[in-house]
């Protein structure tokens, strides 16, 4: 990762968890990934402003995105019908636009030269296939067993297990810890 640039699954696993976490622990859930988003970049770049703001764009697009999909689909989970995973897809590609444009905006005010690399179109394209790809398989984890159960509770465990494996791929992109042949290109991971 360069700076404080936030890795390609985080998105779609923020997603996740915030759709999988009871209304009532959403925001508690947000400022979780918050903290850990901002820590895990600060940590690895030392760029604490950037990191700030890496983190903030990731929880507010998620957020965002997490609030599109309830209004849409009246609080249904995601994975409860053809027209609940519908809106998942409406959702993540028109509620991550705001904060793009916002991130492009004072990406522009700062200059450019202070976020090397960045492009309105990449990180768009990123956060979408991101949450595209990653949070319809972890959702499928945290789904209510019985597909006739309008209301069904997510599995703890597995939304701890998954609340880990985000910690854990933070560490991994940010503070540079396992193996490089363990970190699969964004193309490979979304097969």
């Amino acid at each position: 990762a360069e700076g404080a640039v936030i890795p390609w699954p985080a998105h779609g696993i923020a997603l996740a968890i915030l759709l999988s976490a009871a209304p009532h622990n959403r925001s508690r859930a947000g400022l979780a990934m918050l903290a850990a988003a901002i820590v895990g970049a600060g940590l690895h770049s030392g760029e604490w402003p950037r990191s700030v703001a890496a983190g903030a764009q990731l929880t507010a697009q998620a957020t965002l995105v997490a609030w599109f999909h309830q209004t849409l689909s009246h609080n249904r989970h995601p994975l409860r019908g053809t027209l609940p995973y519908w809106y998942l897809g409406v959702s993540i590609l028109v509620a991550s636009i705001p904060t793009n444009v916002f991130t492009a905006i004072g990406v522009w005010i700062l200059g450019p030269q202070n976020v090397p690399g960045f492009s309105l179109a990449r990180w768009w394209v990123a956060a979408t296939t991101s949450m595209a790809a990653i949070t319809p398989i972890v959702l499928a984890a945290t789904a209510p067993v019985h597909p006739d159960a309008r209301r069904g509770r997510p599995s703890v465990p597995i939304l701890l297990i998954f609340t880990t494996l985000y910690a854990l791929a933070l560490g991994n992109a940010f503070l540079e810890f396992g193996y490089d042949y363990l970190v699969l290109p964004a193309a490979v991971a979304s097969m």
